[in-house]
């Protein structure tokens, strides 16, 4: 079995949820004895790269950096690439991400968009940035030239519906890397932790507000931001944070830089309390691995993170716009150890147990095997 993935963002080139994604299971799927290659765009010196790294076959192809027909000669380029390999590697299935969505025409072989939530489903449901004209066509497009969606939460599979009722879509949830994040009982700080990107649909501007009240309340307690800086409104997330926290208790607040995802585990053992007030999430992924790694975590009650999370039981659902629910939630458990002992407890065993690495990259397989029983 030989599986195609198209991906712009395949470590250790700059990567999001989607590129570390991949990255898990074309690796798992190697390991199983089948083949894995992934193909994309990125901004390189030479006309195409090739690697191999830990048995997953890499072209890097190089994008066009012309603004106005760019986009669309790059969905080209990386069509006749990817049938190019399809013809001369009999490849069984290709892959494509949703997000900004370079799947445009159909392919020889069986054909699937993932939904991990795209640009347009983020501005409608998260607020974020509303994508380009360009990039809403192409994204719905994928959905009608692909021969099956896959969802990875319930919630997404709702919201395609709409757009594509006429499409199979199943729901495999993503896979957390159980093998990296889990419970290692280890002490833990009194830090107040958010891990994910700096960005306003994560919901970091109410938690920002939310210390003012929190942090009070707890005087030996730190909040910690930790992921990439992005620019809101013409200025730095990273800055505006700040802005929003009181002169008193601006040293308790801390903003690091995105960590590699292979010591991420470290952090979330050690937090106290994880903290993710997104306004929506397609699965929440940073969620899941922080649960996994025994942390107790305060989670929004929008989009896919009620179908991770069971309120009072692995973590507390809150109302990411009320800013006294979510320092309430924050206190309450900060205040409590034996509850958020309880709660990381039991959010390990069901990360591990629903959502395991190797549970994972046995569901995909099994699905791909499916799309082409012949080969």
């Amino acid at each position: 079995m030989h599986i195609v993935f198209a991906c712009d963002e395949y470590p250790p080139e700059p990567s999001g949820g989607i590129g570390l994604f991949v990255q898990k299971l074309a690796q798992g799927l190697v390991l199983q004895g089948a083949k894995a290659t992934v193909v994309g765009m990125y901004p390189i010196a030479e006309p195409e790269r090739r690697e191999t790294i830990n048995g997953v076959h890499v072209w890097r192809i190089r994008r066009n950096p012309t603004r106005v027909v760019g986009p669309l000669a790059a969905r080209l380029v990386l069509y006749r690439k990817i049938e190019e390999i399809t013809y001369a590697q009999r490849v069984s299935v290709i892959e494509y991400p949703d997000f900004q969505s370079m799947l445009w025409r159909s392919h020889s072989v069986p054909t699937i968009v993932r939904l991990h939530g795209n640009s347009s489903f983020l501005a409608e449901h998260g607020g974020a940035k509303r994508p380009s004209f360009g990039v809403r066509i192409a994204e719905e497009r994928a959905l009608r030239v692909a021969d099956l969606l896959v969802a990875v939460s319930r919630y997404v599979a709702s919201e395609a519906i709409e757009k594509a009722p006429h499409k199979e879509i199943r729901v495999i949830r993503n896979f957390v890397d159980t093998r990296v994040f889990r419970n290692r009982r280890l002490d833990r700080s009194n830090t107040v932790l958010f891990v994910g990107t700096l960005a306003a649909h994560k919901g970091v501007f109410a938690l920002a507000q939310a210390a003012n009240i929190f942090l009070k309340r707890l005087p030996d307690w730190h909040l910690v931001f930790v992921g990439r800086d992005t620019i809101h409104d013409g200025k730095r997330v990273s800055l505006a944070l700040t802005s929003l926290v009181s002169d008193a208790l601006l040293p308790r607040l801390r903003i690091l830089p995105a960590i590699p995802h292979v010591e991420l585990g470290n952090v979330l053992s050690t937090a106290g309390v994880c903290v993710f007030p997104s306004k929506v999430e397609a699965f929440g992924l940073a969620v899941a691995e922080a649960m996994a790694a025994g942390a107790p975590v305060v989670a929004s009650d929008r989009g896919a993170l009620k179908e991770l999370v069971e309120d009072g039981l692995t973590g507390v659902l809150i109302n990411p716009d009320d800013d006294q629910a979510l320092a309430g939630a924050i206190v309450a458990l900060c205040e409590d150890p034996s509850v958020r002992k309880r709660m990381g407890e039991h959010a390990s065993e069901q990360i591990h147990r629903e959502l395991g690495y190797q549970k994972g990259i046995e569901e995909n397989a099994a699905l791909y095997s499916a799309l082409s029983p012949a080969l």
